[in-house]
């Protein structure tokens, strides 16, 4: 794999998240990331959003290992599943 020489690294594949967001995600992921260490945190976080929306496609959304471990995400999945229909009295 051409990717795995590398400390950090996400994937971006086509999706609705905006480029501004998708900046600050993965920059939040490598300041946060168990390795990291307080020199490299640093360097992360003296990173421009400006500098890094240029450089990423446009419309996409980001997948690393990792990402949705640790419960941080809020909602629920949705609608969730079927609910069954209740009894109908004869």
């Amino acid at each position: 794999m051409i990717n795995s020489d590398f400390k950090y690294k996400v994937k971006l594949v086509p999706g609705k998240m905006k480029k501004g967001s998708v900046a600050k995600a993965s920059v939040q992921l490598f300041a946060r990331g168990a390795t990291t260490t307080p020199a490299e945190k640093d360097l992360i976080k003296a990173l421009n959003d400006n500098e890094l929306v240029l450089a990423l496609i446009g419309d996409c959304k980001m997948s690393a290992p990792g990402l949705n471990a640790g419960g941080e995400g809020g909602g629920g999945g949705g609608k969730g599943g079927k609910k069954p229909k209740p009894a109908a009295d004869d």
